[in-house]
């Protein structure tokens, strides 16, 4: 008897420890962008390495936001079918036919509304591309919140849509 009076709490303290390290795992394994900076490359043209360089600084900045960084390169054909199939399997197809064609540049784009905020060049300071980065998020924290009160006609906090009172 006394072994399991023992034992059996030990293995909920186990089993609690062990599957909060797996929530935490999961989390980073089920993290998903909502925001992708796609740069528009070329390695032979100086203004692609000024944008690599605006580009870090924000990716250093970013690193625990759900931001995806990718590159497309558009330095000849070849490249140019990779960097076709990349944008098209993350779902942003239009932002390639508007820009395969552009070097030197790069887009933020909002993956929820599903278009691009904003374009910019080398001249771009990171302060300026942090701000559209954080401006998305924001509005997705004011759309979750306006579709929570939206939810709640009745005031009793269930989403049920009848009176407190039954």
């Amino acid at each position: 008897m006394r072994f399991i009076s023992y034992v059996v709490p030990a293995l909920l303290v186990g089993s609690l420890v062990v599957s909060g390290q797996d929530q935490k795992e999961d989390v980073a394994d089920q993290m998903v962008a909502s925001v992708v900076v796609v740069s528009f490359h070329s390695p032979t043209k100086p203004e692609c390495k000024a944008i690599a360089a605006t580009v870090a600084k924000v990716q250093a900045k970013q690193s625990d936001k759900p931001v995806l960084f990718v590159q497309a390169d558009v330095s000849g054909p070849a490249q140019k079918r990779q960097a076709t199939m990349l944008l098209n399997a993350l779902g942003i197809h239009r932002v390639w036919r508007a820009h395969k064609n552009t070097v030197g540049k790069f887009v933020v784009v909002n993956l929820d509304e599903g278009e691009v905020v904003g374009t910019f060049d080398a001249k771009t300071k990171a302060e300026a591309v942090l701000k559209v980065i954080e401006d998305c998020f924001k509005k997705d924290v004011e759309e979750e919140e306006i579709e929570e009160e939206d939810g709640d006609d009745d005031g009793c906090g269930c989403g049920c849509g009848e009176d407190d009172d039954g």
